[in-house]
């Protein structure tokens, strides 16, 4: 049996589709709130059997949240970005994650023996800004535009973490650290750039 379920707010679907003067009419207005996050999620689950009583256990979920910048970000729409940035409002250090798990997750809650569930348990959780999506797909305008924005925090990882019965691994990395990875001169550039102008300003404000 599989649950579908979303919550998607009309400004994602726009960025979504492209739909430039959507999106322009939507952020026209006042009231909009560019920072709503929208949530997509499936489960899929099996019905059991335990002592004459059924159970249906949660087999698949995969959950996303996602921001509309990130969603601009992943379809490298260069108009959509900028428009976004346009906000003052925006929120452009906001993370969106993605969840996957297979198996039982939560055994407390069960009244029955979970043991088939904790062999094949499994977990997979990122995390990641809209920079850090930009860099990884090395989209070096995107990049700039980000970069030039005031607000936008440099130093946000990147994290990666995943578990089953055995182990566990767990990865971060700033989105410099990404760049120097993946070896892309000019967007190490464009980040030791954005670095030495942070240091200029804070050594004025803080020496005048």
């Amino acid at each position: 049996m599989k649950f579908i379920i979303f919550n998607q707010i009309p400004l994602y679907i726009a960025v979504e589709n492209e739909n430039i003067e959507i999106i322009k009419l939507l952020l026209e207005n006042d009231q909009i709130d560019v920072n709503i996050i929208s949530v997509f999620e499936t489960i899929s689950t099996r019905i059991n059997f335990h002592g004459g009583d059924s159970y249906s256990n949660p087999v698949v979920r995969d959950r996303s949240k996602v921001t509309v910048l990130m969603k601009a970000c992943q379809q490298s729409n260069i108009e959509i970005v900028k428009l976004l940035l346009s906000i003052k409002s925006l929120k452009i250090n906001d993370y969106s994650t993605y969840l996957n798990i297979h198996g039982n997750d939560d055994d407390e809650d069960d009244d029955y023996d979970t043991e088939m569930y904790d062999e094949s348990y499994y977990r997979k959780e990122i995390s990641k800004t809209a920079l850090v999506e930009a860099v990884g797909n090395e989209k070096l305008e995107i990049v700039k535009l980000l970069l030039s924005n005031d607000g936008i925090d440099i130093s946000l990882p990147f994290t990666f973490c995943k578990e089953n019965s055995q182990n566990s691994q767990n990865v971060t990395a700033t989105p410099l650290k990404m760049a120097l990875k993946i070896g892309n001169k000019d967007l190490i550039d464009l980040f030791t750039n954005k670095w030495l102008i942070n240091k200029i300003i804070f050594f004025f404000f803080f020496f005048f």
